[in-house]
């Protein structure tokens, strides 16, 4: 995603998110292209051992093959309504959208938060 030039244009971005306005990420004219950003992505791109068991067995289940989803590296996908994840190929080609929480981590949950 690019970032407005304009200082005007920038505040009533974030003024009209705050207020309930479109988020800067959902206005297609600030868009990249994927293959501009494909590299990046892959180094962000989570490994399925990163996530916890229950995670896991969704991830594999929807993948449909475990060699497979641990060879695929996976990325958060925020939408208006929630998030998952979707799976990336060796060569960054984005595959299946997994309805699983993004930024779950093989943390115990039951630790309490810092």
């Amino acid at each position: 995603m690019t970032t407005p030039q304009s200082q005007a244009l920038r505040e009533g971005l974030l003024f009209g998110q705050v207020g309930g306005g479109a988020d800067m990420s959902f206005i297609p004219r600030f868009y990249l292209p994927y293959l501009e950003i494909r590299d990046e992505l892959g180094k962000r791109a989570r490994r399925l051992s990163s996530f916890p068991p229950v995670s896991r067995d969704l991830i594999i289940k929807s993948v449909g093959d475990k060699d497979r989803a641990y060879d695929l590296r996976y990325l958060p996908l925020v939408g208006r309504v929630g998030a998952a994840i979707i799976a990336l190929d060796q060569a960054g080609h984005p595959g299946v959208m997994i309805d699983v929480d993004p930024w779950a981590s093989q943390k115990d949950p039951t630790e309490p938060a810092p």
